[in-house]
């Protein structure tokens, strides 16, 4: 039997364990859906004033752009894997670069490190990292 792709999961906001230069999150949770080839996304991000998005995607590890919905900080991302346990993606607003990240999980499948930037007019306005557990479903 195959052992399941580090990536494949729900994953649960850690607050406590990451830090931003943008407005506090009151929850945010991803499912994913990851293979060697292919990126399924799901999330739903409430930040603290009680505005929330709910953004999906499905993307190919090609550095390709594919549609973004329900985000309005970018309508298409790329993504390459140049790592096994390591996801850089490049998300794009009207052509625009608008955010650039790199995602990391752990050796033990139990936590996820999101770096991410992210940029208005090509200047950087937004940076952080977030921590996500994994949550049993």
């Amino acid at each position: 039997m195959k052992a399941a792709d580090p990536f494949t999961g729900a994953w649960l906001y850690l607050p406590e364990k990451s830090n931003s230069t943008g407005p506090k999150l009151q929850r945010w949770i991803q499912y994913i859906e990851a293979t060697a080839e292919n990126l399924r996304v799901r999330e739903e991000v409430v930040v603290a004033t009680g505005q929330s998005a709910n953004v999906s995607l499905e993307a190919k590890f090609d550095g390709k752009d594919y549609t973004v919905t329900g985000s309005s900080l970018c309508d298409e991302i790329a993504y390459t894997r140049p790592e096994f346990r390591k996801i850089i993606g490049k998300g794009k607003k009207n052509g625009t670069v608008t955010l650039r990240e790199s995602i990391v999980a752990s050796d033990d499948g139990a936590t996820l490190t999101l770096i991410f930037a992210i940029f208005a007019n090509e200047r950087e306005i937004m940076h952080g990292v977030a921590v996500f557990q994994k949550e049993s479903v």
